[in-house]
């Protein structure tokens, strides 16, 4: 498969690094291992499996004697490591294959989970409850108040239950294809109808092509959020004419937009339509309208971020620059995790930016972020988790500005994009 340029090369650099290391911290080669996992899972999703296989082996060759060993204890409790293997094992599959990134752990890896002890599980549920790799469900969360992901009695996550559109990514794409077209057909909130959209998004063009012009029709009379969405699926599977007649509605709707409306959900997919398009200068004149309009203060630093990364097509405009470093300096400010969130948010921004533009922002971000990730969150024994954090938000975010840059008249690089974005 012919793959997209990437920069993960950038964050392979990051682990070479001097950074401040607490003296109880894990030895570096456990987090480095686990580190490479989660770069080798950033290179099967831009289809550089290669590349994402050499790191799955040098991570290998350092952690299954350490799990072999654990297996042989026969100790429940010392299983940390063979468990994680299986994770990533399963997810660097799942990767290889294009599937969603929100695809469920196999039930035997969510079996042998369910057969840890608590000390044991409370070691691999910081690192699910803080990544999305490492989660059951692809999406990070929280653990239930006696330490656990799953209840044993049903196998299903006990941190809450599925959503219906979780449900949704359970079934073939043949079947999801046809519940979604059968849901959008009813009267639903805009909220249900965005995740069902995001949900369609992700489907192989096999199941997705032969509902996209209807579904994208009945989007023309939906919110403009549903729309951008609508028009992104257009684009995102090749047929950027059928998004043509919401592009005019949508730029109107931005026109007429007030600083109190859901601007992101309209601009995000929008400007990864039109990014893809090599048209995101379309949105110039609107752009710069809610950069006027909209208020400098704390509460709208995120959106203007994004209005600010559509306005960075321009040759020169250093505005998302100027706004990114500021918000870095505040963001290495506070407890870690605080800051590892806030990271988290900057990282997303920069995938809304240009190729060079964005690559240059997480440079800075990985830079200032690496000197200062130290803490373990008591899982010292096996990883330093917070690094291991820091890493998987360069890889999803370097893995998104990829994504976003793709030739989608490319059957090959498309197929890249089933699996979703993070951000």
């Amino acid at each position: 498969m012919s793959a997209p340029a990437s920069f993960l090369q950038d964050v392979i650099g990051v682990l070479e690094r001097e950074r401040s290391r607490a003296p109880q911290e894990a030895p570096w080669e456990l987090t480095k291992a686990y580190a490479q996992l989660l770069i080798a899972n950033g290179f099967a999703r831009i289809g550089q499996l290669q590349r994402g296989r050499t790191l799955v082996a040098e991570a290998e060759a350092v952690l299954e004697p350490l799990a072999k060993g654990e297996l042989a204890a026969r100790a429940s409790s010392l299983h940390v490591h063979s468990y994680l293997l299986a994770v990533f094992r399963q997810r660097f599959a799942d990767a290889c294959a294009h599937l969603p990134r929100t695809t469920r752990l196999a039930r035997t890896v969510l079996e042998t989970h369910d057969g840890l002890d608590r000390v044991t599980r409370y070691k691999v549920d910081r690192f699910a409850e803080l990544t999305h790799t490492v989660s059951p469900n692809g999406q990070t969360g929280t653990t239930d108040p006696i330490g656990s992901w799953i209840r044993r009695e049903t196998n299903e996550l006990a941190t809450a239950a599925l959503s219906a559109v979780d449900l949704l990514r359970e079934l073939e794409p043949a079947a999801r294809a046809e519940q979604i077209a059968t849901s959008l057909n009813n009267s639903l909130p805009a909220p249900e109808q965005l995740a069902l959209m995001r949900a369609f998004v992700e489907l192989p063009d096999a199941a997705a092509l032969p509902l996209l012009a209807s579904i994208v029709a009945r989007a023309r009379d939906a919110s403009p959020q549903v729309q951008a969405m609508a028009c992104y699926a257009a684009v995102r599977y090749g047929f950027s004419e059928l998004a043509a007649p919401m592009f005019a509605a949508l730029e109107d709707a931005l026109e007429r937009a007030q600083p109190s409306d859901d601007l992101a959900a309209i601009l995000c997919p929008l400007l990864r339509a039109k990014r893809w398009l090599h048209a995101v200068t379309d949105l110039a004149r609107s752009l710069e309208r809610l950069w006027e309009a909209i208020p400098d203060d704390a509460a709208s630093v995120p959106t203007l971020m994004v209005v600010a990364a559509g306005l960075s097509a321009a040759p020169r405009d250093l505005r998302l620059s100027e706004l990114f470093d500021e918000q870095l300096d505040t963001s290495t400010h506070g407890t870690l995790p605080v800051c590892l969130d806030q990271a988290k948010s900057l990282a997303a921004i920069a995938t809304y930016s240009d190729l060079g533009h964005g690559r240059d922002l997480l440079r800075r971000l990985a830079l200032r972020h690496w000197r200062i990730t130290t803490d373990g969150y008591g899982t010292n024994s096996h990883f330093c988790i917070s690094v291991l954090q820091l890493v998987e938000t360069l890889v999803l975010a370097h893995v998104d500005l990829t994504l976003a840059n793709v030739n989608v008249l490319d059957p090959e690089q498309q197929a890249l994009l089933s699996s979703g974005f993070a951000f």
